[in-house]
This record gives structure tokens, sequence and C-alpha cells, in this order.
């Protein structure tokens, strides 16, 4: 939920490949064909030396992050298996799938610095999946190969 590409996300989590962009609006529409109901939030970042999580709310423990993470600024989403809305879904011991349009999901597929050079084999996976998004090459990318920090 970064307003601009942040050096030290791609930093963290470069080898990974690439970052989806979306919106609320598109991640809520991307799972209408899902029986159940999945919930989302932004994550609170708390200092734990100094707060303690309240009892008594599920949601607590998975919607609250040490302060150390804050520049991650979190949304998460969440699949409460006991209530009404999510009964028919089967959970099997090792999770469930939902299926989600990436068409509505997906606007932009960011590359990460180290892969900048592979925006063609992105492509062709865009390409067979049918997929309708941009694909694009953080400007990060200049600052990370010469081992420059963001200011």
């Amino acid at each position: 939920m970064n307003d601009s590409k942040s050096y030290l996300m791609w930093k963290v989590y470069a080898n990974r490949g690439c970052a989806i962009e979306t919106t609320f609006e598109r991640l809520q529409i991307s799972f209408d064909s899902f029986p159940g109901e999945i919930e989302g939030g932004t994550v609170d970042y708390i200092d734990y030396r100094r707060e303690t999580i309240q009892v008594g709310n599920i949601y607590f423990p998975v919607v609250k992050k040490d302060l150390p993470y804050r520049d991650e600024k979190e949304f998460r989403l969440l699949f409460w298996q006991y209530s009404l809305a999510n009964q028919p879904v089967a959970v099997m011991s090792d999770g469930f799938k939902v299926r989600v349009d990436l068409n509505n999901l997906i606007s932009k597929i960011w590359l990460s610095p180290p892969f900048a050079g592979a925006s063609s084999e992105f492509t062709s996976i865009v390409d067979a999946k049918k997929l309708d998004c941009e694909i694009c090459t953080s400007s990060v990318a200049e600052r990370f190969k010469s081992g420059a920090s963001s200011t």
C-alpha cells in the first residue's frame, strides 16, 4: 500500500521476481465467484514492548504486527472458517483453494530490479494466461543495481 516504489521492499523481497498491483475494488471483484466470504484489512503496527494484543477478538492477532515491520504497509486477507457464510467451503487439513479472477485482480505486474531484463519472459506468461495487465519495471532498478540507498 505504498504510495511509491520502495527500495527497502525490493531489497528484502527481490528474489521473488515481481509484485502485483491492485486496488481494493479490484480485489473485492476478483472474489465474486468464491462461495464463501473473504475479509480484509490493513495491518496495525504496534510496539510489542509497550502494547499488548487485546483478548476477545479473534482478528487482533492476525491484524497486528510488530512496529519494525511498519514499512511493509500490509493489507491482509482473512478467511474465518467458522463464519456462517463460510460453512459451505470445504476446508482440508492443509487449507483450501480460492479461485480468483486474475484479470479483475491484477492491474500491473512490477518486475523486481533483478528481473528487469526478463520482461519478455513475463510477457509470455501474461499472454499465455490471457491476462490484460501492464508489465512495468520499477524505477528503483537503477538504484538497486548501483547499490545506492533511497533517501
